[in-house]
């Protein structure tokens, strides 16, 4: 109650009276917007769990995983952070950052005190969104506070797993629409004699409107910084009604787990969770989740614009084929043929089921690039065989966009791979050539299901070996038409072939092959055959075969193989030829 003096009159009194304005309310407390650079104060929202290992594991003594309560507080004066969990509680500063143990993913704190050793790590925050298979975060934040007690041989070590930022206000959840979530793992397994880290990656997809969350992925095992394996994981949780927080089951294969999180970010950009699971019997094994919705991340725009992991598929025919005292060939077949681009390596890589470029991926990075075989239309690299010491090949790469004057293509990739021949020779097939294509697949449901596009493209590819037994096969190049009828699923096309004698350089026009077939119901691939049948030496009738990949968002280019016969310009019979086409739509 406000006492008041006023003059009354001509006379003075003492009024008492109820202020007509109580005094304001303190303001709210200042909170973080981000969990980038300075920090204001702040108890942040979180979710944890405590995993308690023993060394060595008995059935008394086994490995466990609790969900309890667990306070992180911030004091801006000071720079410390301050985690207290089931009775215990530790403050972590400056004083206690270790040089050693902190990287660019995370700040690690350390105390020690006789047999307890002690360990706060939290991961690093920044602007930079990373990429789906390497996302980072702006608002969430992970955390692991470590406990371990060393008595003789026996130890025993609690981790607390946590995750904490700027939580999404429930009135930002949508209700409808879906997302895709990048993420990445981090946790410990507690097995007999020592801790085994874990650290992967996968996929969230959530679904809003439902409040459904199906995750999967995969996390490798390490024991003393040394690989032990990879394990797959799946989860499946439900968002509570009106929350911004979810829960269910979080597994590595059958065995039973659960998950436990919320969005973080001013519209759920991300989200943050803490998980364990079962691994074996007395072991359990937990940890942290992170996720970042991949629409906030950079993506690949065609081929000219990688800069994100992305699988580009491909196919290949190749031939191969060696010389006693004659020219001789193998098979003239369709091979497998895997192109993805990598991120860390910021270039193409290549690995095939073919001789020379089978075991692990190449990188097709500047230090291989061959200038003196490069052009406008390909990018030359000098790749050495592996399978065989005699010879050495260069392999071609088309340049994506408008400048290339073979084909301006946005999606689609192709080249050749042709081998350098050695001054010995060999009746083993030493050598082996390929024509190939590769590109950013369509979805299939962004295939159109109406009307009709006109595509025109290049083919290139080699013959078998000549009947004459004295030429190598020959390059095949040439143009291409297909026209096809989305809404009926059929197409019809042609090639124009070309044969050139390489060593020569002789070239001679085959004639117009005539195709016709139809796509894969429910897939964004075709399939077909030529009009003609041609007989092959040990192989009789055939009509070959062509199939299809379309690319680019709705179907605006493809490549395919094709395997067909062709009459041998020198030497008058009949030898196969095949290689890949590459095409656009067009009129």
């Amino acid at each position: 109650m406000a006492v008041l003096l006023a003059a009354c009159g001509d006379g003075g009194g003492v009024a008492s009276t109820n202020s007509p304005n109580p005094p304001p309310s303190p303001p709210p407390k200042p909170t973080n917007d981000d969990l980038v650079g300075s920090l204001v104060s702040e108890a942040f929202v979180n979710d944890a769990k405590t995993q308690t290992a023993y060394q060595p594991i008995t059935s008394a003594q086994p490995n466990t995983v609790t969900s309890k309560p667990l306070t992180i507080e911030y004091k801006a004066s000071t720079q410390t952070y301050t985690i207290a969990t089931q009775g215990r509680t530790q403050d972590f500063g400056p004083a206690q950052k270790d040089a050693t143990l902190s990287n660019a993913a995370a700040t690690v704190y350390k105390r020690s005190e006789g047999a307890l050793t002690e360990t706060l790590s939290l991961s690093t925050n920044t602007t930079d969104p990373g990429t789906p298979d390497a996302p980072l975060f702006r608002y969430v934040g992970a955390g692991l506070w470590q406990r371990t007690q060393t008595d003789g041989p026996n130890a025993t070590t609690t981790m607390d797993y946590f995750t904490y930022g700027v939580p999404t206000p429930a009135s930002a959840m949508p209700t409808t629409g879906t997302a895709t979530f990048g993420v990445r793992l981090d946790g410990q397994a507690g097995y007999p004699q020592q801790n085994y880290v874990l650290t992967g990656g996968g996929r969230f997809q959530v679904d809003f409107a439902s409040g459904g969350l199906v995750g999967s992925g995969t996390i490798d095992r390490y024991r003393n910084s040394l690989y032990e394996g990879t394990l797959n994981w799946t989860s499946q949780a439900k968002l509570k009604a009106g929350s911004t927080t979810f829960s269910g089951s979080f597994n590595f294969g059958a065995r039973p787990g659960a998950i436990d999180g919320r969005f973080y970010g001013p519209h759920h950009e991300e989200f943050g969770a803490v998980w364990n699971t079962n691994l074996y019997d007395n072991v359990v094994a937990s940890g942290t989740i992170l996720g970042r919705d991949t629409a906030t991340m950079p993506s690949n725009n065609g081929l000219a614009n990688l800069v994100i992991n992305e699988d580009l598929g491909g196919a290949a025919v190749a031939v191969s084929y060696g010389r006693s005292t004659r020219w001789d060939q193998q098979n003239l077949t369709t091979r497998s043929l895997y192109i993805t681009y990598s991120e860390t390596q910021k270039a193409l890589t290549i690995r095939a089921g073919i001789d020379g470029y089978s075991g692990n991926p190449r990188a097709l990075t500047p230090a291989i690039r061959d200038a003196a075989h490069s052009d406008a239309t390909y990018d030359a690299y000098s790749v050495t065989a592996q399978a065989s010491s005699l010879s050495a090949g260069t392999l071609r790469v088309s340049r994506p966009g408008p400048s290339n004057p073979l084909i301006a293509l946005t999606y689609t990739g192709f080249g050749t791979s042709e081998t350098v021949l050695a001054p010995s020779q060999s009746s083993t097939f030493p050598y082996t050539d390929f024509a190939y294509g590769f590109g950013e697949a369509t979805p299939a449901s962004a295939v159109p299901s109406s009307g009709s596009a006109t595509y025109n493209g290049v083919i290139l590819g080699y013959s078998g070996v000549p009947s004459d037994g004295n030429t190598r096969p020959y390059a095949i190049s040439g143009d291409a038409r297909m026209a096809y009828n989305f809404g009926a699923a059929t197409l019809t096309g042609t090639l124009n072939p070309v044969a050139t004698d390489r060593d020569t350089g002789t070239s001679y026009a085959l004639g117009a092959y005539a195709f016709s077939g139809t796509g894969d119901a429910g897939k964004a691939t075709f399939a077909g055959t030529f009009d003609k049948i041609i007989n092959l030496p040990f192989s009789g009738d055939t009509r070959g075969s062509i199939k299809g990949q379309f690319t680019g968002p709705h179907a605006e280019e493809f490549y395919a193989t094709w395997l067909i016969g062709m009459r041998d310009p020198k030497g008058g019979s009949n030898i196969p030829v095949g290689g890949v086409i590459v095409g656009k739509q067009g009129k």
